[in-house]
Formats: C-alpha cells, structure tokens, sequence
C-alpha cells in the first residue's frame, strides 16, 4: 500500500504557519535536494530576512502497518454495516482497536469474531449510556469520557469503546463512532522507537546548517501518516528525551495531522517553549477555533465567548493552523533554484 507524497503540501502548511506568527510573507523558496546547492535539507525559505531550513519527516505508528490497515478497513466497514444510524444519547464514541489487531476474516473463525466484536459493542453502549448522566458541557475543549473496556468472543487482545460526556459540539455529530488505534495506556513502545529512527535521521541534516550559517533558523515537520492515532499525546511525553543527546536541536518542530476533515498544525517546539508546556497548545487540551465549514451560530454563546478568549490569549507563533488539503500548494513542486550568493541554509 502506497504512502501519497504530501511533503510539498506539508511544508506548505508550516511556511503559512510561520508567515502568520513572523507577520510577513516568503521572498524565496528553495529545494536544495534538487539543486545539490548547499546541505540536503527539503527546503529553504526566506521570511523578512531571516532564513529557515525546513526538514520533514513521515512518522509511521507501527512496523507491521500495511496488516494493521487491512484490519482497519475491515473493522471500518464492519461498523458502518452494523451502526447505520447513530448511537444513542448526546455524545460521541470511540472504538479503540489493541496494537497488533488481526484482521477480522471471512474464515477460520472470522464470523465468530465478527459477530464477537458487534455484540460486545452493543452491551458496551447499554452499559455506557445508563451510566452516563446528563450534564452541560462549560468547556469547549475537553470532553469527559467514560470507558468499556473488555475481549470480545474471538478476539485475543482487549478493546475499549469510550463515550464522551454530553454536549457534542459540531462538526462532531451526536451519536458518532470514530475508530482508533491503540488503546488509551497501551504501552507505545513501536510508536516511540520510530519517532527516534526519525529524529537521529533528521536532526544530524539540520545541525549541519546550523554549522555552516549559525543565522539560520530550523525547522523538523512531523507528518502524521495513516491511521486515527494519540501521535499528539505520545509526543507531548516523549519529546524531551527524544531532544536529549542532541548538540543542536530544531528551533521549531511541527506536526502536521491530514486525517481530520481539516488539516491541523500543531505547533510542538518553539525555540524554548515546548510540549507538554501548555502554552503552547496541544490537542483536545486547552485550545479550540471554529472549524472552517461551521458557522460560529452553531455554537452556544458562552462557547463563543470562550473560543475567542483562548484565541486572543494564545500568541500567533504557538497558535495552530487550520485548513483544508486543497488550502495548501506542493511548493516541492515549485521551488525555485537555490540563490548563486548568500548563506547556505
């Protein structure tokens, strides 16, 4: 199964980011690994003066990834077979698939756990729907939720279906079942082991500028690849050993997520400020803008108020940007020659 190229749109999405906080626009962009001018990194660009040397790196959850998506797919259009209409109560659910999930198969015992897994989905509903009381949500950004956790009949590993508390807020739709991967406090052990391979492949390439211009400023792009996953929450744990042993670190390190309707960027490292500093903010903990097809009427006033208090209060350089796919151009694509003069980046 092939992994689409979205490196130039990636990086794309980091410049606006960059541009918004630095209140400029780019004079040059550069592709050093086409021109063979200078040290290998994806990109250059230039804002009002200063430049950035731009790395980006794809961020696999798992090793075994190709069965792990088979068995996604498949279990996805279990649900969609089983739950055509939305589950009860004012609250979102999420299923959580174990690290390793076989695929549900047709055979050798594929209707046992297929049956296994929708009958245990149904009683965990009852049980999370009687337990739940109603209650009005004040915060616009953290959800309550409760857990099910247990082995459907057939299965080896345990699964855990999540409800959130009342109060869905759009685009969210009461009565949603998402699907995840990884177990909230499943150990993340393969997660972590290749978010290292990446940053030892990475960091060395943007030292090496540094070295070369000490002006420069870096810049490591973390892409999301694949499937619903806690990259977020993993990262926010691991980053500061991940960054231990390193000389130079990346001034600014990011992590782009394509999966959701929207494109989301997270802003991870800003110079000396990082995750999990919630200053900087980090996913369904502490931030929330108005997604960009919902209309703010479709919120309750006090969740305006609050939504427009947590923007004005957060700076332009650790806000996160939003936008659809098509927002961003594959400026990899695009990129002009690196300049004859001037400092390497």
């Amino acid at each position: 199964m092939v992994i689409p190229s979205r490196e130039g749109k990636c990086c794309d999405a980091v410049i606006r980011q960059l541009e918004r906080a630095a209140g400029t626009s780019r004079t040059a962009v550069c592709d050093p690994e086409s021109t063979k001018e200078g040290p290998p990194v994806d990109l250059r660009v230039t804002l009002g003066g200063q430049e950035y040397a731009l790395e980006h790196t794809r961020i696999l959850p798992f090793d075994d990834r190709l069965e792990v998506v088979k068995a996604y797919r498949e279990i996805e259009e279990c649900l969609a077979d089983w739950f055509p209409d939305p589950l009860p109560g004012d609250a979102c659910y999420q299923l959580y698939l174990p690290l390793g999930v076989p695929r549900p198969g047709r055979r050798r015992g594929g209707e046992r756990r297929r049956r296994g897994l929708r009958d245990w989905i149904r009683s965990g509903v009852v049980v999370l729907q009687a337990r739940a009381p109603w209650r009005r949500r004040w915060s616009p950004h953290v959800y309550e939720f409760d857990y099910f956790t247990g082995r459907p009949d057939g299965w080896d590993g345990e699964f855990t279906l999540a409800r959130s508390s009342d109060g869905v807020l759009p685009p969210r739709e009461a009565g949603s079942l998402d699907l995840f991967v990884g177990s909230p406090g499943e150990p993340e052990a393969p997660f972590v082991e290749n978010l290292r391979r990446a940053f030892k492949k990475k960091c060395p390439k943007l030292a090496e500028c540094i070295e070369l211009d000490p002006d420069v400023e870096t810049v490591l792009i973390l892409e999301a690849v694949d499937l619903p996953f806690h990259f977020d929450l993993y990262i926010a744990e691991h980053l500061a050993g991940l960054l231990e042993g390193w000389a130079v670190e990346p001034d600014h390190i990011f992590l782009v997520d394509p999966h959701t309707p929207s494109w989301h960027v997270w802003v991870v490292k800003s110079n000396d400020v990082q995750w999990p500093d919630e200053r900087i903010p980090i996913p369904h903990r502490g931030y929330r803008e108005f997604p960009k097809l919902v209309p703010e009427e479709a919120y309750p006033r006090h969740l305006v108020e609050q939504f427009n208090r947590s923007r004005r209060e957060t700076p332009a350089e650790w806000r996160p940007l939003f936008g659809a796919e098509d927002d961003f151009d594959d400026i990899k694509r695009s990129a002009s020659p690196a300049p004859q003069a001037g400092p390497v980046v």
